[in-house]
């Protein structure tokens, strides 16, 4: 079997149990980020239902390269040691705001790389039928000028 950096990610991450796309650990994480990216978000949905959302989709998915997201999760969560404060889902809601406001908002290099989960927040919290209706999204095939009977020919 050749060494690849995929066979290194799978050998160095933590389990993850048969059915499910996350460790419990990486799930912690996610958690953990979307209650504090989604503080003062219009759609009333938790942060363990924003994971949940995330790994069903990732889930039904075919990609590859979707192991690279549980790398970004255990980088997350131990990012914090480098400036002596814990694990990432350990920190209180406060210390975590901190440290996305002080290091992931502007930050470079590793910081950075972390900001990346923002993304997958919004996916979890944005993505299903209760976001579309908190926010009055309409769908394109039942917007106005796509019902007109002109347009359908």
């Amino acid at each position: 079997m050749p060494l690849t950096l995929d066979a290194v990610a799978r050998f160095v991450l933590p389990a993850v149990r048969a059915g499910e796309f996350f460790a419990p650990s990486q799930r912690r994480t996610l958690a953990a980020a979307a209650e504090v990216m989604l503080r003062g978000c219009p759609v009333p949905i938790g942060a363990a239902e924003v994971a949940a959302n995330v790994e069903r989709f990732l889930l039904r998915g075919r990609s590859r390269r979707a192991w690279r997201i549980r790398v970004l999760l255990t980088l997350i969560e131990w990012t914090p040691l480098l400036l002596l404060r814990g694990r990432f889902s350990h920190l209180s809601l406060e210390e975590r705001a901190r440290l996305v406001e002080e290091r992931y908002v502007h930050g470079r290099y590793v910081w950075a790389l972390c900001a990346k989960v923002k993304h997958l927040v919004y996916l979890g919290a944005y993505g299903g039928a209760l976001a579309e209706q908190t926010v009055g999204f309409v769908p394109v095939m039942l917007r106005p000028r796509h019902r007109r009977p002109e347009l359908m020919q």
